[in-house]
């Protein structure tokens, strides 16, 4: 099963590395053994998500007599599918396909007597394959029939193949591989090749050994009774070229989790592709039920050196996700339907006053095989009006200046206000507290804001005096300056000033925005890809080879600009990056604390799912910005991972 990384106020250690918060409120924090899976995206449309209304206690349906025999089969379902090798067809046949001992029967109520089978089926069953119907019957009552379909796969066509045709050295297009009907209509096999039986590494007549996987209806492979994959075991003739002139070429489209080739027409066209050949790709009717082909897959280009082009899609899956109560097994609250991608992850929420046995299930994958999932959840408690005592004492002497009383709920975090004419000596440590004990006392240290600053705006242009921003702060605060209107700031680093009494003025830098737009504090962040940088480009949207911006950096703009149907953002004069390479975010110094229930998940600054990280709940964390991402607004707790803002609730300090 897999695991998360529990952090709780570890997050705040993390934090303090990289934002600059104080380690004194680390706590211990569950670890995972398990390797991460990989970054998806959630925020975007991956899954539709549609909620249906579950039945609710005072509306449960009073249980009626029992008038007729119902039946299905050991899967629970009505339907049935059993699949033969045609060459190898057991003794028993017969009983296995009319063999009724795994079925779960529903008896009349109050009625002891044998359930019987009324039996009908069609074709020769057991040579030819066919349906079987059951219809249960006790005490002369029938009930619904259920239907067993019996595959008896034949051989598939072999010379249907022909001479494959590939390029020297071509070994992804010798192990890819591809699909050959059966004998038997609507029956299609995968073939793969045995790669010892062709040398791909000279040019020259092979005769390839091939084994044909039977396939189901759903194009998944088709297993025996017995559980067993359904194989035949064939040759054909491979020709291997080494003509620079006459390529041998490959498409194919393959599922993403199985490999298995999905049925398409691949057409070579005339447009001429320089060292290369142009195809034109369509799935089958059949095939375009399950699948989506993307726009950008509908015509591709192979060159010479790699002749094979593999296109991997990922299947259409309907799925559901219920929760039940691990005491009772009732479900509880709504269930979570929809339609997504295969292997996508969708976030399940436990019902309200409800949360999550296994935090794992915070996180349910789509998978075709399993299309329907219940989650365990248990009864949230939470324990409330817990008093509480603050002492507000002045730093420089311990003297008490205001005793406060009040009550919360276990693990509320409480936001404070410094006494009239004091601030917190430090925003993180002593502006609130986390609300674990009945009685709880807590000590704030405050210092007094005795401190006049005054910022004196300059524009750098011509360095005339632009604007003033002046008050009172304690030694140590941190104020948020704002660039007098018409103007930005030229550092991103100089929105947020900390106040020395030695030296409590500054001068800071502004320019002319001409981009109404634009607000006075707008600043964008590059996104932190690792060993990445940004491109810079001119007015006109030619590359600036000479220059690069640094991965994860911070821009004040002042100007948005669209470029040939492209935006960007200016970060200097005749200089702009695309709008797709950064977010604009707005600088902080807050406290968020995550809600009580299940664990809540993080996201990087691209609004896409960490699969492997999780943050506590009811615990809190500094962030130091907060930004929309792709429509979501999002709060910053580390580098690069968000928390959503549904997700928590915010002190500002």
């Amino acid at each position: 099963m897999k695991k998360y990384k529990m952090i709780a106020l570890t997050g705040i250690m993390l934090s303090s590395t990289v934002l600059g918060a104080n380690t004194s409120l680390v706590q211990a924090a569950g670890t995972s053994s398990e390797t991460p899976l990989k970054v998806t995206n959630a925020l975007k449309g991956v899954a539709t998500a549609t909620p249906n209304k579950a039945v609710a206690e005072d509306d449960a349906v009073t249980p009626t007599d029992v008038t007729a025999p119902s039946v299905t089969f050991a899967n629970g379902e009505t339907t049935e599918t059993m699949n033969f090798n045609g060459t190898k067809l057991p003794d028993n046949i017969d009983t296995l396909i009319k063999d009724t001992s795994t079925f779960n029967v529903t008896k009349i109520t109050g009625s002891d007597s044998d359930v019987s089978y009324n039996k009908s089926s069609n074709n020769d069953i057991d040579t030819a394959g066919g349906t079987v119907t059951f219809t249960p019957v006790q005490d002369g009552k029938d009930g619904s029939p259920i239907t067993r379909t019996v595959v008896i796969y034949q051989a598939p066509d072999w010379s249907s193949i022909g001479t494959r045709k590939l390029q020297i050295n071509d070994k992804d297009g010798l192990a890819q591989p591809f699909i050959v009907k059966g004998t038997t209509s609507g029956q299609n096999f995968m073939v793969t090749t045995d790669p010892k039986s062709v040398d791909i590494t000279k040019a020259g007549n092979n005769t390839a050994k091939y084994i044909a996987t039977a396939l189901d209806a759903n194009n998944n492979v088709a297993k025996d009774t017995s559980g067993n994959p359904i194989t035949f075991s064939g040759t054909g003739d491979v020709t291997v070229s080494d003509s620079t002139d006459d390529v041998s070429y490959n498409v194919s489209v393959v599922d993403k989790r199985t490999g298995n080739p999905i049925p398409a027409t691949v057409t070579k066209t005339d447009t001429a592709v320089t060292d290369g050949a142009e195809f034109t790709v369509k799935l089958t009717d059949d095939a375009a039920k399950e699948y989506t082909l993307p726009d950008d897959d509908t015509t591709v280009k192979v060159y010479k050196d790699n002749p094979t082009k593999v296109i991997t899609l990922a299947k259409n899956v309907s799925y559901s996700v219920k929760f039940a109560d691990s005491a009772t097994g009732d479900q509880i609250g709504d269930t979570i339907s929809g339609t997504g991608l295969e292997g996508s992850p969708v976030l399940t929420q436990a019902p309200d006053g409800y949360k999550l046995v296994n935090s794992s299930d915070m996180i349910y994958t789509i998978d075709s095989e399993k299309p329907t999932k219940t989650i365990s959840v248990t009864k949230s408690d939470i324990t409330k009006n817990l008093g509480y005592t603050v002492q507000f004492r002045d730093r420089t002497n311990g003297d008490l200046i205001k005793t406060t009383t009040g009550t919360g709920n276990f693990n509320d975090y409480v936001t404070l206000a410094a006494p009239d004419g004091y601030a917190f000596s430090n925003n993180l440590l002593y502006s609130g507290f986390l609300l674990y004990k009945d009685g709880q006392t807590f000590t704030s240290y405050v210092t007094k804001a005795d401190t006049p600053y005054t910022i004196s705006y300059y524009d750098q242009a011509n360095n005339k005096l632009v604007g003033t921003q002046s008050g009172t702060s304690a030694d140590g605060a941190t104020v948020t300056l704002t660039a007098p209107k018409g103007y930005t700031l030229v550092n991103a680093n100089d929105v947020n000033y900390t106040i020395n009494k030695d030296a409590p003025d500054a001068t800071i830098f502004v320019k002319k925005s001409d981009d109404s737009n634009v607000e006075d504090s707008d600043i964008v962040a590059t996104y932190p890809d690792k060993g990445k940088y940004v491109k810079i480009y001119d007015a006109n949207g030619d590359l600036n080879d000479r220059a690069v911006l640094s991965a994860g950096s911070s821009w004040i703009i002042d100007q948005t600009k669209e470029i040939n149907g492209v935006e960007y953002y200016r970060v200097a004069t005749n200089e702009y990056i695309k709008a797709s390479d950064a977010y604009k975010y707005t600088p902080l110094q807050s406290v968020v604390t995550t809600t009580n229930g299940d664990v809540k998940p993080v996201y990087n600054s691209k609004g896409q799912l960490i699969i492997d990280v999780a943050l506590d709940h009811s615990t809190p964390w500094y962030t130091d910005r907060s930004a929309t991402i792709n429509g979501e607004k999002m709060y910053r707790v580390a580098t690069d991972q968000w928390v959503r803002a549904s997700d928590v609730t915010e002190a500002n300090l």
